[in-house]
This record gives structure tokens, sequence and C-alpha cells, in this order.
């Protein structure tokens, strides 16, 4: 039983099994003073990034990793018109910082120099 301004912390661990398009959703359903049910859903603000983490790889073993035919049907391309802050003076070393999410994703010299 709560009383009036108390508070209680529920925490959990967030287990992702496979790809998802929306935000993941938690429900909370408690009774009220009145035996009264009630339930709030609500998105978890939790982005890509945050399921992410760093690793160190090779310039053969990313290119073999791209290359292979069971990911051929995952890839995704998009063109996108860029802010004119990355178009100045220094702006391409900003865009690959934006790009790394946070430290999850690097650039990978040698596989690509061009743009």
């Amino acid at each position: 039983v709560l009383r009036p301004r108390q508070r209680l912390l529920f925490r959990g661990c967030l287990e992702v099994l496979a790809p998802f398009e929306l935000a993941p959703q938690a429900e909370l359903s408690y009774l009220l003073h009145d035996n009264l049910c009630s339930r709030a859903r609500f998105r978890l603000p939790v982005t890509v990034a945050r399921l992410m983490r760093p690793i160190q790889v090779a310039c053969a073993q990313f290119l073999e990793l791209w290359g292979a035919p069971e990911l051929l049907r995952a890839e995704v391309a998009f063109i996108c018109s860029a802010r004119q802050v990355f178009l100045e003076a220094g702006g391409l070393f900003l865009l690959a910082k934006c790009l790394e999410l946070g430290g999850c994703l690097q650039p990978l010299s040698g596989v690509d120099e061009e743009p």
C-alpha cells in the first residue's frame, strides 16, 4: 500500500530478441484505494544506440561480413540532404562524430576513403 506522496521504484531488464520498428512499450497496472484497477501504457525512450556495443573489427572481417549473401536482403540505403553545417569547414568531422552514435559505430580506415 502506497501512502500519498510515497514512491515505489521498479527496475527491470530489457532483452531484445528480434528487430523492432516501434519503441518498446511498458504497461503498468495497479489497484486504486477503492480496488478499481487502473492501467497505464507508455513507450520507453530507447534508441537503437542503447542496444549496441562497440567492437574492434579488422577491415578484412568487415568486408567478409558486408558481402555475406545472407545479409544482402537486409541492406538498406538512403540519400538525404545534408544540413549546411556539415558542408562547411570541419563539417565532415562533425558528421562523422554524429554518425558514431555515441561511440557505438566508428570509421574503418581502408574500406572506402572516397566520399
